[in-house]
């Protein structure tokens, strides 16, 4: 029997020794499930144990900087970047949704993304 990880991995275990003081904690500690926010950018870096996100989001008129090891937010992340959607000018509004895949393993995505 193969066991999941029921904890969310701490952004010093992803990153190795480096560490990241930018970050206050994972997305969905700090943001909360299905509730709205709006990412004002967003980065993607490799870490000990692959990529990671570093996110803006604004969250009740506050600016926090959250990460996620979730790899269906760190390829909207990259699909964000790369369509040019963090110009400073505008922010992108979605929430944050808690799946389970078909071999029972929990993930994080971004949903209701405004195109």
């Amino acid at each position: 029997m193969t066991q999941t990880k029921s904890k969310q991995t701490d952004l010093n275990d992803i990153v190795g020794k480096q560490q990241d003081s930018e970050s206050e904690g994972s997305i969905q500690e700090i943001c909360g499930f299905d509730t709205e926010i709006q990412i004002l950018d967003g980065v993607v870096k490799e870490g000990k144990y692959g990529k990671f996100a570093l996110i803006t989001v604004l969250e009740d008129i506050v600016e926090r900087k959250v990460h996620s090891s979730s790899k269906p937010i760190i390829e909207t992340i990259e699909n964000l970047i790369q369509s040019d959607s963090f110009n400073g000018k505008d922010t992108v509004g979605c929430k944050i949704k808690k799946g389970t895949s078909s071999n029972d393993r929990t993930f994080y995505s971004l949903v209701g993304l405004k195109e």
